[in-house]
């Protein structure tokens, strides 16, 4: 295994952050944002606040590093959001107008963009694996899909995190038997998108509103399926595969794409292997692959010319 460390760093109220697991912590790994900032704030107001608004549309924003020199600000639901996931990035309160991605306020309520950058840039060379121990729970982090497929080889039993849908759930399993959590969110070789005559092809760590804005003109029927998963704050996070691989948010676009003849690239320390969208999936919609493999790309092909598809 390559290096690793046991620190995750992130700005807020402009300045770094940084938790150490390897001490003693008030947090799991598992905790969420917005446990975080009930710490950190006035608890009462944080929450009096948060009962105001509508819970799909309570946010925060990250803004993180765009590679031109600047910063790329996507707003978040800070109850979905896991703690681990903020290396790297800054963390914003959302104060005024939640509904707008990014919100109104957010270049006034912070320090100038090219001090933030400095700060980011300082984490940014902190790209070692994060492996972060305490209270019963692993929480590993890695940065490359190398790191990521080793570390599902050597743990396949760790529950696989890459945008929201796992995390709704995630509290229900940690009453459970959840030991160990693999975050694949911040692995760049899955951050991609491709497109010739035939086919899409999106990599397993794009967005859902990335899709949609990408499928606008050459795919319409899927950015309007697309539309109606969730809030735009659920749509920053949740990614095509989280979809496919619990089957909860929209069954009706899982049988979409399998119309379509959609398929998976799945990767594992042996290799890669495709299949068929539909050869991956369980009576139950339970999506089946094997215990050390990740999903790394969905392959769609485009409709032809007045093909009509209709999913039941």
């Amino acid at each position: 295994m390559s290096a690793f460390t046991t620190i995750i760093s992130f700005v807020f109220n402009g300045k770094i952050i940084s938790i150490n697991f390897s001490e003693p912590v008030a947090f799991k790994p598992s905790a969420t944002v917005f446990e975080f900032l009930c710490t950190i704030e006035n608890k009462n107001s944080l929450i009096q606040e948060y009962a105001r608004k509508d819970y799909e549309i309570f946010s925060v924003s990250l803004a993180q590093l765009d590679g031109r020199g600047g910063l790329e600000y996507k707003s978040f639901d800070p109850h979905l959001l896991l703690l681990p996931m903020m290396h790297g990035k800054q963390l914003i309160i959302n104060r005024d107008e939640p509904k707008i991605d990014p919100p109104s306020d957010i270049y006034n309520f912070n320090a100038p963009e090219e001090e933030i950058v400095e700060l980011l840039h300082s984490i940014e060379d902190d790209r070692n694996t994060k492996i972060l121990e305490t209270m019963g729970l692993m929480y590993l982090k890695p940065f490359t899909l190398e790191e990521a497929l080793r570390l599902k080889y050597r743990y396949p039993d760790a529950l696989v995190i890459n945008g929201l849908t796992h995390t709704r759930h995630l509290h229900i399993k940690n009453k459970m038997t959840l030991q160990r959590i693999l975050d694949i969110s911040d692995v760049a070789e899955l951050n991609f998108m491709v497109e010739d005559k035939k086919f899409l092809a999106f990599g397993a760590g794009v967005n859902i509103n990335e899709v949609i804005t990408f499928c606008k003109r050459s795919m319409v029927r899927l950015a309007e399926t697309l539309q109606q998963v969730g809030s735009v704050q659920i749509r920053n996070q949740i990614t095509l595969s989280d979809i496919l691989t619990t089957a909860v948010l929209n069954g009706g676009l899982i049988s979409f794409l399998t119309a379509l003849g959609s398929r998976l690239r799945l990767a594992s320390v042996i290799g890669n292997r495709e299949c068929k969208l539909e050869d991956c999936y369980s009576e139950h919609q339970k999506i089946n692959i094997k215990p050390d493999e990740l999903i790394t790309l969905i392959i769609i092909p485009k409709l032809v010319d007045n093909e009509i598809i209709k999913s039941v």
